[in-house]
């Protein structure tokens, strides 16, 4: 049984971020979990530095911040048209 190569979790975050705008780190966690959750990297620490370095680069930009259900500080990411026209630099699985 041929098993599915995955691509740089960094590089899947882009694609996720596209197909779900307006994502938190929470919920972009929570939709790659299924493909990364048993790796070591797969941690809030380094998603949020992950973030952070995209947002530098002005890959993703805030498209706001608010208040989750626990009364923290959630910040709410989008791709920017860098950001899309920077997928042709990520390999099919």
């Amino acid at each position: 049984m041929k098993t599915k190569k995955k691509i740089p979790m960094k590089m899947r975050t882009i694609e996720w971020l596209k197909d779900h705008p307006n994502s938190c780190v929470e919920e972009v966690m929570a939709g790659l979990k299924s493909e990364y959750g048993n790796e070591g990297q797969f941690n809030r620490k380094n998603f949020e530095h992950t973030i952070a370095a995209m947002k530098a680069v002005g890959i993703i930009r805030n498209t706001c911040v608010e208040f989750d259900s626990a009364n923290e500080v959630a910040v709410r990411y989008t791709l920017t048209d860098y950001g899309v026209s920077s997928m042709k630099h990520i390999p099919k699985a």
